[in-house]
């Protein structure tokens, strides 16, 4: 992320072009996906840290219990490579392979390890089957996880840097993370944020 800025220009300008003229997403070939960017916001690391994560870890931190939205969904693969479909499934297994995902994404933002010490996961999640365009495979595929919402307690209360870790999973956990999937989102009085 830190090189970006070299490259900002060209990029932005790809961005602009790519999406007006060829679409992104399934069927773009077919004229699906198309758009205009009309304003963009330039925002460095610590002024996403501060507006965006920093909000959002201020409302948890010292919580002992959080519930957060799953959107679209949840891909977390069990052992033996199938996904989870529930959270009752396997639930120490679940607990385990959740609690690394969050610690796997922390690092990947902040280049240091964190662990955040999840006892419990329960909520009204529920399993779901989206079909979709896998570009790797290079054909529709069934894509498997959960949606609804996870609620999580922790073992003792949130930490400051632990507030922080459950805020990046805004931005995705699991498999699929850096494709829109496993987004987690903190559940307050009036939805998401």
């Amino acid at each position: 992320m830190g090189d970006g800025v070299r490259f900002e220009d060209e990029l932005t300008q790809a961005i602009k072009v790519s999406l007006r003229f060829l679409g992104w997403g399934g069927l773009c070939n077919e004229g699906f996906g198309r758009g205009v960017i009309e304003d963009r916001e330039r925002r460095g690391l610590d002024d996403f840290d501060k507006e965006i994560i920093d909000g959002i870890a201020s409302k948890i931190g010292g919580l002992e219990r959080v519930e957060l939205e799953i959107k679209p969904m949840l891909i977390l693969d069990r052992p033996d490579g199938r996904p989870y479909m529930n959270v009752l499934e396997d639930k120490e297994g679940f607990v385990e392979k959740l609690t690394n995902c969050i610690n796997e994404r922390y690092w990947q933002f902040y280049g240091r390890n964190i662990y955040v010490p999840i006892k419990d996961v329960s909520g009204l999640a529920r399993p779901i089957r989206i079909r979709g365009w896998s570009r790797k495979e290079g054909r529709w595929k069934e894509f498997a996880g959960i949606t609804g919402e996870l609620v999580l307690e922790f073992e003792r209360p949130l930490g400051p840097e632990e507030a922080r870790a459950i805020a990046i999973c805004r931005y995705g956990i699991g498999r699929y993370k850096n494709q829109g999937f496993g987004s987690l989102r903190l559940k307050m009085e009036g939805g998401a944020v």
